[in-house]
């Protein structure tokens, strides 16, 4: 199934704009079936896991695990690090979301 697109893509949208951290911002978001692709820069490498942990707090981004995280020093602007974040939503229903198979 999809779960987030059962949703539409608005929820997931609005999840990810609920959850600002300053020194860190997105540079793609693509969400396809199941899967959540971020990608972004960050002033700090200590602010990119304290966002993954409040993204999973958000019932609008549906329940899942991450895949992967990967972090490198950002070759077109000296001083910031470039991150990616893979992850796989669960087919259960998010809190508040439409019932699977819905």
């Amino acid at each position: 199934g999809a779960p987030l697109l059962r949703q539409g893509f608005s929820p997931a949208l609005a999840g990810l704009a609920r959850h600002p951290l300053d020194g860190l911002w997105l540079t793609r978001i693509e969400i396809a079936g199941a899967d959540l692709n971020l990608s972004g820069m960050a002033r700090d490498a200590e602010l990119v896991p304290r966002y993954v942990e409040t993204l999973g707090t958000d019932a609008s981004l549906g329940q899942g695990h991450y895949q992967s995280l990967k972090m490198a020093g950002a070759t077109q602007a000296p001083g910031l690090l470039q991150f990616e974040l893979r992850a796989r939503r669960s087919a259960e229903r998010a809190p508040g979301g439409p019932p699977s198979g819905a």
